[in-house]
C-alpha cells in the first residue's frame, strides 16, 4: 500500500511539473507573440558573426529592444536586422545603427545613435523594397580600422618606392652639391674679406711709415757696415807695420831686452 501511494505521489509530481513547464513555454510563448513594440530593419554590408536572434538593442547604452530577425538581404549581397522595439521610441529619420562588440567574448548587439550626414551617406543603398522601415546602418570600428588597413596597405602598394627612393637620392645629391657650393662661396667670401682686410692695412699711414723708417734704418745700417769694413782694413794695415817693424828690430829689440834683464839683475843685487 505504501508503495503504491509513493508511486502516485511521484507521477503527481511530474505531471505537475510538466503541467508547469507547459504552462510557462506556452506563456513565454505568447508573450513574444503579443509583446508590444515596432519593428525597424537595419541592413548591413559586413559580417554579423557574434550577432543572434535577442542581442540585445540599446540607444546611447540604454537597451531599448532586442533583435528579432537576422537573414540575407534579396540582393544577396547585405545582411538584414529585424529589430523589436519598445513602442515608447519615437525613432527619426536621423538614427543610425552600428555593430558592438561586448568585452572579448565576441559577442555582439546594436547600437542606436544620432546620425550625421556622413553616416547618412555612408549607409548601404537599397535596390529592392523592405518590408520594415528602414534605420540606417555604418560599419562597425574594427570594420572601419581593417578598412583603414587595408586602405594604407593599397596605397603603399600603389607608391613607386623604387622612384621615391631614387628621387630621394638625387634629392641628397643636389642638397650636398649645393651645401658644397654655399660653404665654397663662404669661404671665398671670407677670403676676399680677409685681402680687402690685408690691403686695407698695408694702405694706411702707418704701414707705410714704417715701412720708410724700414728702409732708412737698412741704409743707415749699411753705412755702417761700409765704415767698419773700412776701420777693419785700415786696423789690419797697422798690424801688418807693426809686425814688419818688430821683424826689421827684432836684434835690436833682443839685445835691449837682455841689458835690462842685466839692469834688473844688478840693482837686485845692490839691495
Amino acid at each position: 500500500m505504501t508503495s503504491k501511494k509513493q508511486q502516485f505521489y511521484v507521477g503527481l509530481f511530474m505531471v505537475t511539473g510538466l503541467a508547469i513547464a507547459l504552462v510557462a513555454l506556452v506563456w513565454l510563448g505568447l508573450n513574444r507573440y503579443f509583446e508590444e513594440g515596432r519593428l525597424y530593419a537595419a541592413y548591413f554590408d559586413q559580417s554579423v558573426q557574434g550577432l543572434t536572434i535577442d542581442s540585445p538593442v540599446k540607444y546611447r547604452g540604454v537597451t531599448v529592444g532586442r533583435v528579432k530577425e537576422i537573414a540575407v538581404a534579396p540582393d544577396a549581397r547585405l545582411i538584414m536586422v529585424v529589430m523589436l522595439l519598445d513602442t515608447g521610441i519615437d525613432l527619426e529619420e536621423d538614427i543610425v545603427a552600428q555593430l558592438k562588440v561586448v568585452g572579448i567574448t565576441g559577442s555582439m548587439f546594436i547600437e542606436l545613435d544620432r546620425a550625421t550626414p556622413e553616416d547618412l551617406a555612408r549607409s548601404p543603398k537599397l535596390d529592392f523594397p523592405s518590408r520594415y522601415p528602414i534605420i540606417a546602418s555604418k560599419p562597425s570600428e574594427i570594420s572601419e580600422i581593417f578598412r583603414g588597413i587595408d586602405e594604407i596597405v593599397d596605397t603603399i602598394n600603389r607608391l613607386d618606392l623604387a622612384g621615391l627612393a631614387e628621387r630621394a637620392k638625387t634629392l641628397l645629391d643636389t642638397a650636398n652639391s649645393e651645401l658644397a657650393a654655399m660653404r665654397l662661396a663662404a669661404t671665398t667670401a671670407k677670403l676676399r674679406d680677409s685681402l680687402d682686410a690685408v690691403n686695407r692695412l698695408l694702405d694706411s699711414e702707418q704701414i707705410q711709415a714704417l715701412v720708410s723708417d724700414s728702409r732708412s734704418a737698412i741704409k743707415s745700417l749699411e753705412r755702417a757696415v761700409d765704415t767698419a769694413g773700412a776701420t777693419f782694413a785700415s786696423a789690419d794695415d797697422a798690424v801688418q807695420e807693426v809686425k814688419a817693424v818688430l821683424a826689421e828690430n827684432r836684434a835690436a829689440l833682443n839685445r835691449a831686452i837682455t841689458a835690462l834683464d842685466e839692469s834688473l839683475t844688478s840693482m837686485r843685487a845692490v839691495l
